[in-house]
C-alpha cells in the first residue's frame, strides 16, 4: 500500500514545541551544572516549516532538535559516555511530568515519544542530537556505536547544495517549495530515502527548472530527474537575472 502524506499545521506544531522547550530549558540547568551548558535549535522539515505526517498512520510527526554543546577538549575523544549519560539523564528527568515515553538511545539521538495509549499511536516524537562546532565550523555529532557499545563524535557532512538551497529559499515562494517536496514524498517508493534527500532533490528540481544547464553544479544521484525548462526563465519569480 501507498504511503500519502500530509503537512502538519503550525496549530499543531507550535504547542508540541512549546513543551520540548519547557522541557529542555530545564535539561539545561542540570547539564550546566555537570560543566555541559548547550543551546538547542529545532532543524530539518521543523525549521523548514516542512513536517509531515502519514495520513491514516499512528506514528505522527518528528521533531529534530541539535542540542550545541561547546566543543570538548581534545575535541571530546575519550569523552563521549560521559557526555552521553550526562544528557540522556538530564533529559529523562526533565521530560518525567510529561506526556511522552522514556528517551531511547539511537545511533545518532535520543528519541522521545509522545503517545496516545487509547488509540495505540504516537502523535509526535523527538529526536536529539548531541552535537558540538568545531573552530573550522564544521559539526559534529555523538554516535552510540552499537558494534562495540562506545561512544564518541562524529563529523556531519554537508549534502553539498547549499549554494541552491539558499537560491531556492530566496527566489521561490515558500508555498511552490512544500508542494513540489510534498509532491515528491507521496511519490517515493524507496523506504529507506529520508525526508532530508527528498528535500534536497525538491531544490535540485525548483533551481533546474529555473536554469538552464550549469556544469558548474553537480546534482546529487536521484531515481529520477524533472527535465529542465529547456529557455531562460524562471516560473516561480516575476525578474529573470542573467547569469
Amino acid at each position: 500500500m501507498v504511503k500519502k502524506y500530509e503537512f502538519v499545521s503550525e496549530k499543531e506544531l507550535k504547542p508540541a514545541w512549546d513543551v520540548c522547550s519547557s522541557c529542555l530549558d530545564v535539561a539545561k540547568g542540570i547539564t550546566k551544572r555537570k560543566g555541559y551548558p548547550f543551546e538547542c535549535y529545532p532543524i530539518g522539515s521543523f525549521e523548514r516549516k516542512l513536517v509531515t505526517r502519514e495520513i491514516g498512520g499512528n506514528k505522527g510527526f518528528d521533531i529534530d532538535v541539535d542540542l550545541v554543546i561547546d566543543e570538548p577538549s581534545n575535541g571530546g575523544k575519550g569523552m563521549g559516555k560521559e557526555i552521553f549519560d550526562i544528557f540522556f539523564d538530564a533529559v529523562r528527568k526533565s521530560f518525567k511530568e510529561t506526556e511522552f515515553s522514556d528517551p531511547e538511545d539511537s545511533t545518532s539521538v535520543m528519541t522521545l515519544k509522545c503517545k496516545d495509549p487509547k488509540n495505540s499511536r504516537i502523535i509526535y516524537s523527538i529526536d536529539l542530537a548531541i552535537m558540538f562546532y568545531d573552530d573550522c565550523g564544521c559539526a559534529h555529532v555523538l554516535h552510540h556505536y552499537k558494534d562495540n557499545g562506545g561512544y564518541g563524535f562524529q563529523k556531519r557532512f554537508s549534502d553539498g547544495v547549499l549554494d541552491k538551497e539558499e537560491w531556492v529559499e530566496e527566489n521561490i515562494d515558500h508555498d511552490v517549495i512544500a508542494d513540489e517536496y510534498l509532491r515528491l514524498k507521496n511519490r517515493n517508493r524507496d523506504p529507506s530515502k529520508h525526508s532530508r534527500s527528498i528535500y534536497f532533490e525538491t531544490i535540485n528540481n525548483l533551481y533546474n527548472e529555473c536554469h538552464e544547464d550549469d556544469s558548474t553544479y553537480v546534482s546529487l544521484p536521484f531515481e529520477e530527474q524533472r527535465v529542465v525548462i529547456p529557455q531562460p526563465y524562471c516560473p516561480y519569480v516575476s525578474v529573470w537575472e542573467n547569469r
